[in-house]
């Protein structure tokens, strides 16, 4: 009550007044705003000094880098420079702590999302979303096409069934690109050459983003589509000759103005065709990994996704929910609540289980709108 009398009384004086009596209202509402703001915008500082340590985005001399001991100015000084990337750094942190403090089958962790994600920048989901409507009619096509395929697939399907690293690559990043599909595709293609006793190090994402005329480069794209390039094509340059960048470009290959035109494709990317999942379908999803890993997309908008660490994702689709993002569907394993699929997904080692998550088998769309499409290819 002293202190809002104090401050009534300068608002009333200082217009009058000077000397001490100035002095002392300036020193008072000074403190007053310094408290507030200190309390508010600093709530997190050390949690998000250390984001930015371990995430390599600290601009400051390397020398200052915490060491255990409270050094104010520092973190002041870090989070002046990004204020606007600290609030949303500490939205996304009390929504991950929140969350965490229930009772869930899964859990979350910052990751470099931290703070730059929010609703309104999904950047490297797919523009170019996945229309439900459109898949059914690719299905049926194929299943009336040839039914006995069909009949045989569904033979000697096991309980649990995981592709490792024998076969699938390591996790890639493909950064502030909607390019998620190419790495989908490229993911699906390496993994069927290796089954295949290929040898392979990486395909060229850049050139499924660059020369696939049919997608849409950085803002989405689909894999069958992907896997219809390499068909007419010959398949994909390796990695090394044409290297990944995030962005979109001009397609160098059969281009007589780049140093990579007359490249050799990857001996074994030459597919003949590929298969299509049955939407909604669990047996066949199962039954389609007893060929390799398989090409899926998923609903990535949720926060629960963005933020995912560990555990098995099981949350209910929303009313908004859409096909917006590519990932590898590697296999399934039984747990004490059921079974849960097991993707890799192509956002770095340091999302997920390093780079994988977990996703609880239902009937029906799946979680996440998981089981609606998927597409695997072979020789």
């Amino acid at each position: 009550m002293i202190s809002l009398v104090k401050i009534f009384l300068c608002l009333l004086l200082t217009t009058e007044s000077t000397g001490f009596i100035s002095s002392f209202c300036n020193r008072i509402v000074k403190t007053k705003l310094s408290a507030n703001l200190d309390e508010r915008e600093y709530k997190y500082k050390k949690e998000y000094y250390k984001f930015l340590n371990e995430y390599d985005l600290l601009k400051i001399n390397k020398n200052l880098l915490l060491s255990g001991s409270e050094n104010t100015s520092i973190y002041d000084k870090v989070i002046k420079d990004r204020l606007e990337k600290y609030f949303i750094f500490e939205s996304n942190y009390e929504k991950i702590l929140k969350f965490n403090n229930n009772s869930n089958s899964f859990k979350l962790g910052l990751n470099q999302f931290a703070d730059s994600y929010d609703i309104f920048q999904e950047n490297n989901l797919m523009k170019e979303e996945i229309k439900k409507n459109n898949l059914l009619k690719i299905y049926l096509k194929q299943i009336i096409k040839n039914p006995n395929y069909y009949i045989d697939k569904y033979n000697n399907i096991s309980s649990e069934l995981i592709w490792n690293n024998t076969y699938i690559s390591e996790v890639k990043d493909q950064g502030n690109c909607g390019s998620c599909w190419a790495f989908s595709t490229t993911g699906a293609l390496e993994a069927m050459m290796r089954i295949n006793n290929f040898n392979v190090n990486r395909l060229s994402e850049q050139e499924l983003v660059d020369c696939s005329n049919e997608n849409n480069g950085c803002n989405g794209g689909l894999m069958h589509l992907a896997f219809d390039y390499c068909i007419k094509n010959n398949g994909l340059v390796s990695e090394n000759d044409y290297n990944y960048n995030a962005s979109d470009g001009i397609c160098k290959i059969n281009c007589n103005k780049t140093d990579i035109s007359n490249i050799k494709k990857v001996n074994g990317s030459n597919i003949i065709n590929y298969k299509f999942t049955i939407p909604r379908s669990v047996i066949d999803l199962k039954a389609s990994l007893k060929k390799g890993p398989v090409c899926i997309a998923l609903d990535a908008s949720p926060f629960e996704f963005r933020f995912y660490k560990e555990g098995v994702i099981d949350i209910p689709s929303s009313n908004t929910s859409s096909i917006n993002h590519a990932v590898l569907l590697t296999g399934y394993k039984e747990y004490e609540n059921g079974t849960y699929w097991i993707i890799q997904n192509s956002w770095g080692k340091k999302w997920g289980e390093l780079g994988f998550a977990k996703i609880k088998i239902t009937n029906g769309d799946g979680i996440l709108l998981s089981q609606l499409y998927g597409v695997y290819p072979y020789l």
